[in-house]
């Protein structure tokens, strides 16, 4: 009765959540660095079921913790979804699917199988906050490779140029799936072969520095290669080939070695009986069959509070999109045709807005794209929504600066990129619920406050550039922004 009613709670969690959960299987098939993640429900119940004679004698208690982790999880997917958030809502899946067992099994139950309950977060697609550190920190090393390996190197950001030619490290061979593959990969063989907590560790920390290794290493083969050879591999798609070949033989070697330290199966064995012959509770082994279908339909109806909320909160927008955003620049400012090499991407959205205006000291250029309300397929930050294309700039870097909006000091976000023939400097800054913010998370919060608990759901993202390569900059940027007065006022009051 306790798995049944386990079987059909989970069902219905995740049907009542079946968009959420497409949504997350859709990217670990369609994204490489989160592949990984279509084993991680696989693993986690081949681990439970390891484990299967350490809970037979255990009679299942329903959890009160547990109801209340399924109504707080069922909260965060709430927010989550208001702030058209997937990681979050993702998260609050998987917390759901998590607190549905220790509240319909109990807490001993729980605990027994806290590592495959647990080894689940792994499968959710995050990370992406690492790409810039990790990419930043891969051009350095291989960097220092290069230098050492005797070929000279020019290095600006992730921008590295040798002798033979240009390289760029971009987002994809940061090296973040290599890191999270063998974070999963490592837990799970740390788990099965040792049984101390600092084998666990050491194993774990090893398998992550071997993978940030391996891709320092990868990059600086791929040039030290093509400078000797004249360029002997296709940027374009070899690489990719070359480094999951790389990284699996470095993995295959690293498991070979670790299995030299691995516990004696007797030992396993015994600590497996130990845990087993714990004090167990006492009842039949099928426990109240009453009180655990009882249970199963409380944690989903606790599910469903915050969700019909969520339901109720969704009233289409009748009312008309919010005024435009407009500039007013002083003299001797004067507006020009924008030019076509800087075009940024946002899909969906109700206005877009490019112009250009000169000075004595050089030309800025403003993009602005608005949004009256957030939607699928409509959102400020989605996939495919960019400052720039990537096909035809690369990135050499990001910061903060702060400028002057309305009389008023704001911190704003800066990009540095480079192109064929120039290089541009883009300062921008959102606006959000009547507040001017850079912060990602600060901004999905006054989305969610607004939509949940009233506020203006209008949102944009606003974008003023040069082109450094004329001599422009930050100096340009900073004038512009104080002698420009920016419309409507209210949307820059806080």
């Amino acid at each position: 009765m306790a798995w049944a009613s386990l079987g059909l709670s989970l069902l219905a969690a995740n049907a009542l959540l079946f968009q959420t959960l497409a949504s997350m299987v859709q990217i670990w098939n369609g994204s490489s660095t989160y592949n990984y993640c279509l084993l991680i429900p696989l693993i986690s119940v081949y681990v439970a079921w390891q484990r299967r004679a350490a809970i037979a004698p255990l009679a299942p208690r329903p959890s009160v913790l547990g109801m209340l982790f399924v109504l707080g999880f069922g909260c965060l997917w709430l927010v989550a979804d208001a702030a058209s958030l997937n990681e979050g809502r993702h998260a609050a899946l998987i917390g759901i699917n998590q607190s549905l067992i220790l509240a319909i099994l109990g807490r001993e139950v729980a605990l027994r199988l806290a590592f495959p309950i647990l080894y689940l977060w792994l499968a959710l697609p995050t990370g992406l906050f690492l790409l810039g550190p990790l990419q930043s920190l891969a051009a350095d090393m291989s960097t220092h490779l290069l230098r050492i390996s005797g070929i000279p190197v020019f290095q600006q950001g992730t921008l590295l140029e040798v002798p033979s030619g240009r390289y760029v490290v971009a987002e994809v061979c940061a090296g973040l799936n290599f890191l999270l593959a063998s974070l999963a990969l490592s837990l799970v063989y740390a788990n099965l072969l040792y049984t101390g907590w600092i084998k666990r560790t050491l194993a774990v920390a090893i398998a992550l520095l071997i993978a940030l290794v391996a891709n320092w290493l990868r990059i600086w083969g791929i040039i030290a290669f093509n400078h000797m050879t004249g360029g002997g591999i296709d940027i374009g798609g070899d690489h990719l080939v070359w480094g999951w070949g790389f990284f699996a033989i470095v993995c295959l070697v690293t498991m070979l070695f670790g299995l030299a330290f691995r516990d004696d199966e007797d030992e396993a064995a015994t600590t497996a009986e130990t845990r087993s012959a714990a004090p167990a509770s006492r009842g039949t082994r099928a426990g109240d069959g009453r009180r655990l279908a009882g249970a199963g339909a409380l944690a989903i109806g606790l599910l469903v509070l915050p969700l019909a909320y969520g339901e109720y909160t969704i009233s289409p927008v009748t009312r008309a999109e919010g005024p435009a955003v407009m500039l007013a620049p002083a003299q001797p400012w004067r507006a020009v045709a924008p030019s076509n090499d800087w075009s940024p991407i946002h899909l969906g959205a109700d206005r877009r807005t490019r112009a250009a205006f000169v000075s004595d000291d050089g030309t800025v250029e403003i993009y602005i794209a608005q949004y009256s309300h957030e939607a699928e397929g409509r959102k400020l930050i989605a996939h495919g929504n960019e400052l720039y294309d990537p096909k035809t700039w690369r990135l050499l870097g990001r910061g903060a600066a702060s400028l002057t909006l309305n009389g008023r000091e704001s911190q704003v976000s800066v990009v540095r990129l480079i192109g064929e023939r120039e290089r541009r400097e883009i300062w921008y800054w959102y606006l959000v619920d009547g507040r001017v913010v850079t912060s990602l998370a600060m901004m999905k919060l006054l989305q969610a406050k607004a939509r949940l608990l009233g506020g203006t759901r209008e949102a944009a993202v606003i974008a003023i550039s040069v082109d450094t390569a004329e001599g422009a900059g930050a100096g340009l940027l900073r004038r512009f922004a104080a002698e420009t007065r920016f419309q409507p006022t209210a949307w820059f009051a806080r």
